[in-house]
């Protein structure tokens, strides 16, 4: 390290966790002028408190060395540095052997820039003219468009964008239907894992205080004042052969352990030269890690709630699919103890104050988000700070003010180190990062090691996602199954997520099954616009088109019931009904609301019906196919049975002929039989299967 700090070409920048030492050997070519870009490079990101963009420019900046093998650069002439950064970012987006796509080249370009203007600044060059990066290439819109229609002329034509790959060939309906499917499926294959090994953490670190507990430390302490006092340090003078108090040979070798760890080291063990708030050596402790073959070092970690990365991933993956308005980034910069500013608080609400209202600042968007923990959130959270209080009490007796994240681990394998917050990183490594290059050979060991107790590769259930998911995938997870069940509602899908509808459904909604959902809406509406269209006219009813049973019910269930639950403010059926009042003049005296019971296998069920003469007759007419085709189904509350809506038929001819108290009721029944007359045999219905 001592070569690396008299090293002119070695940075040093703080990524906002650890010290980084990029090297810029390559830049040796300019001689002087290398060594004060490096210089140049390492006071411009010791302007950034938190992370930055070092890793990027250091990417771009290597690549100047090889530009340069083509074009001369004179660093203090403005004319020659003007003309070698316009064919540096030519190169940049074009010929160089960056392995990105073009908008994030140019991504990658516009954070250069701001490095070369101060290195202008600081006069290490010339103050040349500085190439502009292209904003069109930013625009997410165009970009996935361009991508999905590439995608779609290749041989294989999947959008895989998202957790789970998107067929672009498959266009039918009940495609949608698997999709949607699929969606509940991986919600329920992480959630359910993630629960596997929280219990598991659970249970152990439960385990480990119950054994504490069957020791009593007043006993232990005694016992170990005794062994000073007869010259046998850490040895049990109560048993015939003085045991060693902490050696496998004792009888309560593990008992005696943890208690002595969690009253004399505040529960923090490090191994034995580390120990306590002051990390100080305890040689009665020293044959503590010399035992594997009686318990593995993970055994003591589980028991002393001890915790690495790898043990907070099913914590972080629970909270993100639980409450996909939190991010990444703000759910790992998440702290604990409110105070002014804190960008995390828990407050509790609701009757009893059962509920936690958890609350989590994005620096990014400068506003807060919000989760209410039902109680099950609430014991993860709190197990979660349980585990990771011997850590935040050391953070604070060494006055780092990082104590108070929430995300606090030691670095795992042989050795620990001190306590940390964790870090994206250690996060994407240890949720699977390269769990999908294992069989690849290409990983080094220790990369290896980690992907292969990773996450993903822990589960088999998950085995399927390990190509595609990623951290960033699973928040948006929710907010397409809202989107689903409220049938294409940007407005609701984006409160679950937490943003606009715009980034909503920019970012977060894919764009094939946007494209599939408005096929549905327009195929399920169609009928009603037909009607909407036709009002009034005598061959309303005959323009429709029903193909399947399924339309059928669905149109009449439109017609007759309203919409359905979830879909009342979507903004698709708002527009249909609107034209239906305006067009058909449903309110007032010529639709009428009726609510009555319905007795079907001695259950009742109370139905509003919507009544208008057309409605009534398309209802009249698909009771006569049902007696035409003789079905012989058992009564049904299912609108997609036909006995249901034969059911009801029924029901509004005993009620509607001379209806007690609104006369206006009979008149539109009447009307509909009329009605009925003139179109049987003119609407035409689909077969039963």
């Amino acid at each position: 390290m001592s070569e690396d700090n008299n090293n002119p070409y070695i940075a040093s920048v703080n990524d906002g966790f650890s010290i980084r030492h990029p090297n810029f050997a390559s830049l040796s070519i300019w001689g002087e002028t290398g060594k004060k870009l490096v210089l140049a490079y390492n006071d411009f990101f010791s302007r950034y408190n938190g992370s930055s963009p070092y890793g990027i420019v250091r990417t771009v900046l290597l690549q100047m060395p090889d530009f340069a093998q083509q074009s001369f650069v004179d660093f203090k002439s403005e004319k020659s540095v003007t003309d070698f950064l316009y064919g540096f970012r030519t190169h940049i987006y074009t010929t160089s052997n960056l392995r990105a796509s073009l908008p994030t080249r140019n991504n990658y370009w516009m954070a250069f820039r701001r490095y070369i203007e101060f290195a202008m600044q600081e006069k290490v060059i010339a103050k040349g003219l500085i190439p502009p990066g292209n904003k069109k290439l930013n625009n997410r819109n165009v970009t996935r468009k361009n991508q999905l229609i590439e995608k779609l002329n290749s041989d294989e034509p999947i959008d895989n964008k998202t957790i789970i790959n998107i067929s672009l060939s498959r266009t039918d309906d009940e495609y949608l239907d698997e999709l949607e499917q699929e969606f509940r499926a991986v919600k329920n294959a992480f959630l359910n894992a993630a629960l596997r090994e929280i219990n598991e953490i659970k249970e152990q670190y439960l385990k480990g205080e119950r054994l504490a507990n069957e020791v009593s430390w007043s006993n232990l302490s005694t016992k170990l004042i005794n062994a000073d006092l007869n010259g046998k340090p850490f040895h049990d003078t109560d048993t015939n052969c003085k045991l060693h108090l902490f050696r496998p040979t004792h009888p309560k070798f593990i008992q005696n352990s943890l208690c002595y760890i969690l009253n004399k080291h505040d529960g923090l063990f490090l191994g034995y030269e580390n120990c306590g708030l002051d990390l100080s050596p305890d040689l009665a402790l020293q044959y503590l890690a010399t035992n594997a073959n009686v318990i593995k070092n993970t055994e003591w970690d589980g028991y002393l709630g001890r915790v690495t990365s790898r043990t907070l991933v099913p914590f972080f993956v629970y909270l993100l699919v639980k409450f996909p308005n939190y991010r990444m980034y703000s759910l790992l910069n998440a702290e604990i103890e409110s105070e002014p500013e804190s960008s995390t608080t828990l407050t509790s609400v609701g009757e009893d104050n059962d509920v936690l209202r958890f609350t989590i600042d994005k620096a990014r968007a400068h506003e807060e988000k919000s989760g209410y923990l039902d109680k099950e959130s609430q014991e993860i959270l709190n197990l979660l700070i349980d585990l990771t209080t011997p850590f935040r009490n050391k953070l604070k007796h060494d006055n780092n003010p990082k104590y108070k994240k929430l995300w606090l681990v030691v670095n795992g394998g042989d050795s620990f180190g001190v306590p940390r917050p964790m870090n994206h990183k250690s996060l994407r490594r240890t949720f699977g990062l390269n769990a999908r290059h294992i069989k690849s050979g290409k990983l080094a060991r220790n990369d290896l090691a980690v992907a292969n107790n990773s996450f993903l590769a822990s589960h088999s259930a998950l085995k399927n996602y390990i190509d595609t998911a990623t951290i960033n995938k699973l928040p948006p997870i929710e907010g397409i199954l809202t989107w689903f069940d409220s049938l294409g509602d940007s407005a609701k899908a984006a409160t679950v997520l937490g943003n606009t509808k715009k980034v909503t459904m920019d970012s977060y909604i894919p764009k094939p099954i946007q494209y599939l959902m408005n096929v549905r809406i327009i195929r399920r509406f169609q009928n009603l616009i037909i009607c909407a269209a036709t009002a009034g006219k005598d061959y309303m009813l005959e323009a429709v088109d029903f193909s399947t049973t399924k339309e059928l019910h669905a149109f009449l269930a439109d017609m007759l019931l309203g919409e359905p639950e979830g879909a009342k403010d979507a903004q698709h059926t708002l527009t249909i009904k609107q034209i239906l009042n305006q067009k058909l003049n449903i309110h007032g005296n010529n639709a009428e609301q009726l609510e009555k019971s319905l007795d079907l296998c001695g259950k009742t069920k109370q139905v509003k019906v919507s009544i208008s003469i057309d409605s009534l007759a398309a209802l009249f007419l698909y009771e006569e196919h049902i007696f035409a085709n003789d079905i012989s189904l058992s009564p049904s509350q299912d609108t997609t049975c036909p006995t249901f809506w034969r059911d009801l038929a029924k029901t509004l001819h005993r009620l509607l002929p001379e209806h007690p108290s609104n006369r206006e009721l009979s008149y539109i029944y009447h009307q509909s039989l009329i009605r009925t007359d003139e179109l049987r045999d003119k609407v035409t219905f689909p077969k039963f299967s």
